[in-house]
C-alpha cells in the first residue's frame, strides 16, 4: 500500500476520525478526514480519495445520503463507500447502507485485520474494474426517505425500549442494595440473640447525649456490666444453654435497670450497658449499679440447670469524665478492669487508676524523641487473595520499639498521638518508610500493594496527597501499589475536607478501604461519595462467626453488598482453618489474620516470602 492511496474518513466524533486515521496512516494509507457529509462531499469532488470511509448518523448530511450523493455525481460514481458504524448495526442497517450504494458494511468498533481486509478487497475491485455500482437503481428520494425515516423510528423505539429497561435494572439493583445495607443496619444495631441494642447502636445514642450535654443538656451516667468467669461458665453448661443464659441475663438487666435509664445494650459477649439519664452523680450510679448486682442473688434456671451468676459493674460520668462517647465507654470499662478485685464488684472510673493515664506527658515527649531517633519501625501482615491462596499484598503497622519497654502496638501511643498533633509526623515517617520497603521488595520481584492505615487528623490535612507524591519521588517509585484504610467514623469530623483529600490521593492512583466495616455508622452515602475499592470486614464478626450465627450473616450480607457495589472484601482477624473455608464460601476476596501470618518486621516478612506455602506471589 502507498501513499497514493488517498482514504476520505468521515465521522462527526474526533476521537472515532483519531482511532481510525492512526489505523489508517500505520498501514500506508494517506488520509483527508471531514466531520460530515457535507464537507465530505466538497472534499471528495476536489482530491478523489480512492475509498471513501463513512459513519451514518452525522449532522448536516447523514452517511446514507452522502452515498448516494456519490453515486449521483459523474465525477465520483468510480469511488467506492465503506460503511463504518457503531450504531447503526442490525441487518436492517446495512442492507439499507448497501441499497444505497455501499461496497461494504462494517460494524464499529471492528479488528483491525477486518477493517484492513475489507479496505484491500475493495481496492483490488477496484483495480481490475470488479467493483460497480449496484445494477438496481438507486432508491428514489421519496422511498429513500420513507425507509430512512422508518429506520429512525425503529431506531428510536429501540433506544426508548432499552432506556426503560435500564432504568428499571438500575432500580432493581438500587433496591437489592437498599434492602442489603437495612439488613446489615438490622442486625448491626439490634443483637439477634438477646434483642438488646448493640455496641453500634449504643456509641450512636452515646454520641447524641454527650452532643446535648455540650449544648448545656443534662449529664448522665454509664454503667458498663461485665458476667464474672462467664467463659467458664459457658465451657460448663454448653455453648446452646450458655446462649440462653445471656438471654436470662438480659431480661434481668432490662427489667431491673427501670426509670430514669435510656437505653440497656449488649456490647460485647457477655458484656452489657446502661446509659442513665440525669444521673450525673455518682453516689446515684453506684445505688443503681448495687440493685443490678443485688438483683443476681437469684440463680438462673436454664433448661432445669441451676445457674449462679454474678456480674461487676463499672461506672463513668459524662462530662466530668469525658465528653465523648467513646471514651466515656472505654473509661467505664478501665473502671471495671481496674477495680476488679473480686466478684460482684461496683469501681467508678478515677484517671489516677488509669494506666493509661500516668506519664501521659513523658509518652508525648517520647513520641516526638521516636520519631526523632527513629525508634519506630513497621510490621506488616500478608493480605491473602482467597481464590487463589497467594499473597496479593500487606497491610503496614506501625510499632514503637521502646528502650524500656520493648515493642508497644500503636493502641499504646496512637491515641495521644492523635489528640496533640503528633500523628501527622508519625504519618509522614509511616509513609516514607513504607514507600520505601515497598521500592526494595519490588527491586527484590515482591511487587506488592501496601495498606496503610489513615488517622483522622491526617485524613483533614489539605497538604497529605502532596506529602505522598513528594515521598513517592524520593523513593523512586513509578507505580506506588498503596491503599489507604479509613474508618467511616474519621470523615464524620469534616466530610467534606475528607472527600476532597481522599478524591485527590485517588486522582493519584492511591485506593481508599472503609477499615472495621459493620462496626461504625456504616452508609452507602460514604460509598457513594467516597473514591472506596474496597471493605474490611471487622475482626469480631470473623472471630464468633463459627460460633454465632447472627455474626456470619453480617459477614454474608456485607459481602454481597460490596460485590454488589463492584467492591472488594477483606476479612481480617482470621485463626484458623474453619473460619478460612467459610470465608471461601461466602465468597470473600481477600483474608489476612493470625492464621497465614503475624504481622512481621520487613526482614522476617523476606524470609516469610521465601519459604511460607501463602507467600507464592500473584502472577
Amino acid at each position: 500500500m502507498t501513499d497514493s492511496q488517498l482514504i476520505l474518513i468521515v465521522d462527526d466524533e474526533p476521537i472515532n476520525l483519531d482511532l481510525l486515521e492512526t489505523e489508517l496512516t500505520g498501514n500506508g494509507f494517506g488520509v483527508v478526514r471531514a466531520e460530515d457529509g457535507r464537507q465530505a462531499l466538497e472534499m471528495a469532488r476536489r482530491l478523489g480519495p480512492a475509498i471513501v470511509i463513512t459513519d451514518i448518523l452525522m449532522p448536516n448530511m447523514d452517511g446514507y445520503q452522502l452515498c448516494r450523493e456519490i453515486y449521483a455525481d459523474s465525477t465520483l460514481q468510480g469511488t467506492p463507500v465503506i460503511f463504518y458504524s457503531g450504531t447503526y448495526t442490525d441487518p436492517e442497517d446495512q442492507a439499507l447502507a448497501l441499497a444505497v450504494g455501499g461496497a461494504r458494511f462494517i460494524p464499529r468498533p471492528s479488528d483491525s485485520e477486518t477493517l484492513l481486509k475489507s479496505i484491500a478487497d475493495v481496492l483490488e475491485e477496484k483495480r481490475h474494474g470488479m467493483w460497480t455500482l449496484p445494477e438496481m437503481a438507486l432508491p428514489d428520494e421519496p422511498t429513500y426517505l420513507s425507509q430512512y425515516n422508518q429506520r429512525l423510528v425503529a431506531k428510536l423505539e429501540k433506544k426508548i425500549n432499552d432506556l426503560d429497561v435500564s432504568r428499571r435494572i438500575l432500580q432493581e439493583q438500587a433496591d437489592r442494595a437498599k434492602q442489603a445495607e437495612d439488613e446489615v443496619r438490622r442486625i448491626a444495631f439490634t443483637d439477634p440473640l438477646t434483642g438488646l441494642p448493640t455496641r453500634v447502636s449504643l456509641l450512636d445514642a452515646l454520641h447524641k447525649h454527650t452532643f446535648a450535654a455540650a449544648l448545656g443538656g443534662p449529664g448522665f451516667g454509664l454503667l458498663y456490666i461485665d458476667v464474672d468467669s462467664f467463659r467458664e461458665i459457658n465451657y460448663a453448661i454448653g455453648h446452646d444453654k450458655g446462649n440462653l443464659l445471656l438471654r436470662a441475663i438480659a431480661g434481668r438487666i432490662a427489667e431491673t435497670a427501670l426509670e430514669p435509664v435510656l437505653e440497656v445494650a449488649r456490647v460485647g459477649g457477655h458484656e452489657f450497658a446502661i446509659v442513665v439519664e440525669g444521673l450525673s452523680d455518682t453516689d446515684g450510679l453506684i445505688e443503681l449499679a448495687d440493685k443490678i448486682t443485688a438483683a443476681f442473688d437469684r440463680p438462673f434456671d436454664i433448661d432445669g440447670l441451676t445457674v449462679d451468676v454474678t456480674v461487676s459493674v463499672g461506672i463513668a460520668v459524662s462530662p466530668m469524665h469525658s465528653d465523648r462517647a467513646d471514651i466515656l465507654l472505654r473509661n467505664a470499662a478501665v473502671a471495671l478492669r481496674d477495680g476488679r478485685t473480686a466478684r460482684g464488684v461496683v469501681a467508678v472510673y478515677d484517671p489516677e487508676d488509669d494506666p493509661f493515664e500516668p506519664g501521659r506527658v513523658r509518652l508525648i515527649s517520647g513520641i516526638r524523641q521516636a520519631i526523632r531517633d527513629d525508634q519506630l519501625v513497621v510490621h506488616y501482615q500478608p493480605k491473602i487473595l482467597l481464590s487463589q491462596g497467594v499473597t496479593v499484598g500487606l497491610e503496614a503497622l506501625i510499632r514503637w520499639d521502646h528502650p524500656e519497654h520493648g515493642i508497644l502496638a500503636p493502641e499504646a501511643f496512637i491515641g495521644i498521638a492523635e489528640q496533640t498533633g503528633l500523628v501527622k509526623p508519625l504519618g509522614r515517617w509511616l509513609f516514607k518508610n513504607v514507600l520505601r520497603q515497598q521500592k526494595e521488595l519490588q527491586n527484590e520481584g515482591a511487587d506488592l500493594e501496601v495498606s496503610i492505615n489513615m488517622s483522622t487528623r491526617n485524613l483533614m490535612d489539605s497538604t497529605l496527597p502532596d506529602q505522598f507524591m513528594e515521598e513517592v519521588a524520593v523513593q523512586g517509585l513509578d507505580r506506588p501499589r498503596v491503599t489507604l484504610e479509613i474508618t467511616e467514623n474519621s470523615i464524620l469530623k469534616d466530610p467534606v475536607q475528607a472527600q476532597a483529600t481522599l478524591g485527590r490521593l485517588s486522582d493519584l492512583g492511591v485506593e481508599v478501604a472503609i477499615d472495621d466495616f459493620g462496626t461504625g455508622f456504616s452508609s452507602l452515602t460514604h460509598l457513594k461519595l467516597l473514591p472506596v475499592s474496597e471493605l474490611k470486614i471487622d475482626r469480631s464478626f470473623i472471630m464468633d462467626m463459627e460460633g454465632r450465627t447472627e455474626d456470619a450473616q453480617i459477614v454474608r450480607s456485607i459481602i454481597d453488598l460490596a460485590h454488589g457495589l463492584g467492591l472488594k472484601v477483606t476479612a481480617e482477624g482470621v485463626e484458623d482453618e474453619r473460619s478460612l473455608q467459610r470465608l471461601i464460601s461466602l465468597g470473600c476476596d481477600r483474608a489476612q489474620g493470625y492464621h497465614m501470618a503475624r504481622p512481621m518486621p520487613i526482614d522476617h516478612l523476606r524470609r516469610w516470602l521465601r519459604e511460607s506455602p501463602w507467600a507464592e506471589l500473584q502472577q
